[in-house]
């Protein structure tokens, strides 16, 4: 079975801070201290030199992390293909979304999706900064969300900020094998041309389900489908913006509805 102290070891391992660790745990410094301390005492390993500038990794605490992140995505994947069993039979694919990421070429495409196989279920999930190395939302891909779409990032900054990390498939191309929209040289997007915070377009389809509060402009009706909503004399600027072409990131290794869902969308943008 897993063992939750690894969770304030592989932080701490990312923070390069006991302190920074705990804080991004939501617990005491003191107590995600004596987490770490009881599991190298109870193993007899040391997994961190402790110095004035921080906690870095023995080559035994190295090891340790490496495959404690392997045991957690397999804890996770766990759990997630048994409730997709219990709720839909393992065909719920997580569409993760946000001002910065509306995915408009995947919810465009959704209803010809749906179509293709009805048994496909969507489900959109709030995420944070994909470019957050904390939050580490792409590195993650196969847990709390399957696919991520990117827009404005060229096919070539993909691979250069998550080539290893994450299959990345093009959607509608520009002619030169690359998304539409400019990067700057780190990879990240020049300028956003998405929609204001807290705003994304969403639109209703059948099978689709929500599980984020719905923005300005954007209502949820349920799991039934969502809608996009507007003030009669303001329109939403982000549920008026037209579809756009992106980049598609979804997990090394999909599960079969995640594989099904990239297949078909990947027929229906570039058919």
């Amino acid at each position: 079975m897993y063992d939750r102290r690894l969770d304030s070891v592989i932080a701490a391992a990312d923070c390069g801070s006991f302190s920074k660790a705990a804080r991004q745990l939501g617990v005491s410094t003191p107590a995600l201290a004596k987490r770490i301390e009881t599991f190298e005492a109870e193993y007899d390993i040391v997994l961190f030199s402790r110095t004035r500038r921080g906690a870095v990794l023995t080559p035994a605490g190295a090891s340790i992390v490496e495959d404690a992140r392997a045991l957690m995505r397999q804890s996770r994947d766990m759990v997630r293909r048994a409730r997709e069993q219990d709720a839909f039979g393992g065909t719920t694919v997580r569409l993760g979304i946000s001002s910065a990421c509306p995915a408009r070429t995947v919810l465009d495409a959704w209803p010809r999706i749906h179509e293709a196989d009805s048994s496909l279920h969507l489900e959109l999930v709030p995420i944070g900064d994909i470019y957050d190395d904390d939050l580490a939302v792409i590195a993650h891909l196969g847990g709390s969300v399957d696919i991520v779409e990117v827009a404005d990032v060229s096919l070539a900054a993909c691979e250069k900020l998550w080539g290893g990390v994450c299959r990345i498939e093009p959607l509608r191309s520009d002619g030169d094998g690359s998304a539409s929209g400019m990067s700057s040289a780190d990879g990240k997007p020049a300028a956003a041309a998405s929609p204001a915070d807290g705003a994304f377009a969403v639109p209703t389809h059948p099978g689709t389900s929500s599980t984020s509060a719905p923005s300005p402009g954007c209502s949820s009706s349920g799991s039934a489908g969502l809608s996009a909503s507007a003030p009669a004399d303001e329109p939403s600027a982000a549920c008026a913006a037209p579809a756009a072409s992106g980049v598609l990131l979804c997990p090394l290794n999909p599960s079969s509805a995640t594989a099904r869902f990239v297949a078909l969308l990947s027929s229906s943008t570039q058919g």
